[in-house]
């Protein structure tokens, strides 16, 4: 065994420009695999018996970051805390530690807040349940009506009049978010998908005091980019589309809806492509009542069936909101 050991040492020092330039591409492919921490832990374990400190310290960061996509924010503080200090010397690393532990640090608060709003959830067991029937399979989601009461009344009564059914998931960026619930996003459509929606706006529900926030899992409310103020959005201009987020997002909790939450079937989110179908969205278990969502009409296009009068040319003025202009919803 010792002999083996002495041999493998050998080879892998001969290697060891190679292995300084695969180890980080070898991570980054396997991210978001099942895989991925017993990969990363060999490459750990290679890189510090080759004694290459930058790259085990990139490695502690990747595992940093790979356990806050799972909601795992002490665990990321420790990948971060177990850096060796010669490690941190390295150009960029002791900035990049930094920032990566002070955001964990932050999540990992508001994660004990989210842990306990879970628990009583559960405990009640009258929260709104429903499944995304996608192609890859099936994703059971749990909705928020306490925090955020109109906007999942707007997803049932959308998904129980069958909205949804036939669309398909036009915006898939890995480790970021899946979105879907685009009428124009069925096949044959001739309106660009991600322009397209219910034909009304509903409120926000995002400055709620007991919001939820977007950790990874949570589904939550795409919504109109503000032309005029690049990175913002405009305010109450959510209408069908939705989205999944990957991992934990801070720059989306000021503005977005977050309404709920994954409970089975992440692993087939994370599956999803670029066009995969959303077969159905299924009511599995929610309170007896009637589910209508408060909506606003979009600035600047006429409520549905409302007759405007010829133009003074004579030409027919278009009605209704099925010729609306496209409005584009995305998460940023």
């Amino acid at each position: 065994m010792t002999s083996l050991r002495k041999h493998l040492t050998v080879f892998f020092k001969k290697q060891k420009v190679r292995i300084q330039r695969l180890l980080p591409r070898l991570w980054l492919c396997f991210y978001a695999a099942s895989s991925f921490e017993i990969i990363l832990h060999l490459g750990l374990g290679l890189s510090e018996l080759l004694f290459l400190p930058r790259i085990h310290c990139r490695g502690r960061l990747l595992l940093a970051r790979g356990r806050m996509a799972r909601n795992r924010f002490q665990e990321a503080i420790d990948a971060i805390d177990a850096i060796p200090e010669d490690g941190l010397g390295k150009p960029g690393i002791r900035a990049r530690a930094n920032r990566t532990r002070a955001e964990a640090a932050r999540w990992l608060t508001l994660w004990q807040d989210e842990l306990a709003l879970r628990e009583n959830e559960e405990a009640a067991g009258t929260a709104p349940v429903m499944q995304l029937i996608t192609s890859k399979g099936p994703v059971t989601i749990l909705l928020y009506e306490d925090q955020a009461p109109n906007t999942v009344a707007n997803f049932i009564e959308l998904a129980e009049q069958d909205f949804f059914d036939g669309t398909r998931f036009h915006r898939v960026e890995p480790n970021f978010v899946v979105q879907g619930g685009d009428p124009n996003s069925r096949p044959g459509s001739t309106t660009p998908a991600g322009s397209g929606g219910r034909g009304v706006w509903i409120p926000d529900e995002s400055s709620r005091p007991d919001k939820r926030y977007h950790f990874a899992g949570s589904v939550a409310m795409a919504k109109s980019p503000d032309q005029a103020r690049p990175g913002s959005t405009v305010a109450n201009s959510g209408s069908s589309q939705f989205y999944v987020i990957l991992e934990p997002a801070e720059n989306l909790n000021a503005e977005y809806t977050v309404f709920g939450r994954v409970l089975d079937g992440i692993e087939v989110v994370e599956s999803i492509r670029r066009n995969d179908d959303l077969l159905e969205v299924a009511t599995i278990s929610r309170p007896e009542r009637t589910y209508a969502a408060e909506t606003l009409p979009i600035p600047g296009i006429p409520p549905a069936g409302t007759t405007i009068p010829a133009d003074p040319e004579g030409s027919p003025a278009e009605t209704g909101d099925e010729d609306a202009p496209a409005t584009t919803t995305n998460p940023e």
